[in-house]
């Protein structure tokens, strides 16, 4: 039981992160549409550094996506039905407490987490 419970916490974790690296990535795609339209970006002799600057952006994106495609990539488990009705115990307790499953969700939270506190420090400097 405490297995599943972990595992329940762990998956809301993982689906908290992905959602704030969405409303992340909707920012980081607004600073790169305001920096190649902006004034000072068309006349700038500055122009390679922020190349430079949208370079890493895009970079982050696709980091982003890379992220988030291993974190939805994580096994489909199939819900055990009582009766019609699926029980989100069972199915937990049954097909998603093994130690290896446990593992693959608590690395990709933490490598969901590393993003975010990349994404956090770039949209700082940003600001």
């Amino acid at each position: 039981m405490k297995g599943a419970a972990l595992l329940l916490n762990l998956k809301e974790q993982n689906n908290t992160l992905i959602q704030m690296i969405l409303d992340k990535d909707v920012q980081i795609r607004k600073l790169l549409t305001e920096i190649k339209t902006s004034k000072l970006y068309a006349t700038s002799r500055r122009t390679e550094s922020y190349r430079n600057e949208i370079d890493r952006l895009r970079n982050l994106l696709i980091k982003s996506q890379n992220v988030m495609k291993e974190s939805q990539e994580m096994p489909q488990r199939r819900s055990i039905c009582v009766g019609g009705t699926p029980t989100l115990e069972m199915t937990l307790s049954s097909d998603l407490s093994s130690p290896r499953d446990l593992e693959e969700l608590q690395c990709t939270i933490q490598s969901l987490e590393m993003h975010m506190k990349y994404s956090n420090e770039l949209l700082a400097k940003k600001k």
